[in-house]
């Protein structure tokens, strides 16, 4: 989820979202997002704008790699936004 909670827009948004290791075969990407390799897996939001107060859920699909030993447990998402002022922000999920 993308969200502006500033009373301005945020301009031409740049979302990245890492692609986990353990997870192959990204797929159903929302929102116009992209796969890129270069300078690592990730995918790629472009959003023009987004509205005072607006919200935007982006989401992709994946496969956990079968071969991970059982004991990894968990996975670790991390994203950022930026966007034309120069406004960053990085979160992760587990």
């Amino acid at each position: 989820m993308v969200s502006c909670p500033s009373g301005v827009p945020a301009l031409n948004l740049v979302i990245r979202d890492l692609i986990p290791a353990q997870v192959l075969n990204p797929t159903n990407m929302s929102d116009g997002g992209v796969v890129e390799t270069i300078p690592a897996n990730q995918i790629v939001w472009n959003i023009s704008s987004l509205g005072a107060g607006e919200r935007r859920l982006l989401s992709w699909e994946g496969t956990v790699n079968p071969t991970i030993p059982a004991s990894a447990n968990q996975i670790t998402n991390t994203a950022t936004a930026k966007d034309v002022s120069g406004l960053n922000v990085q979160v992760q999920a587990t």
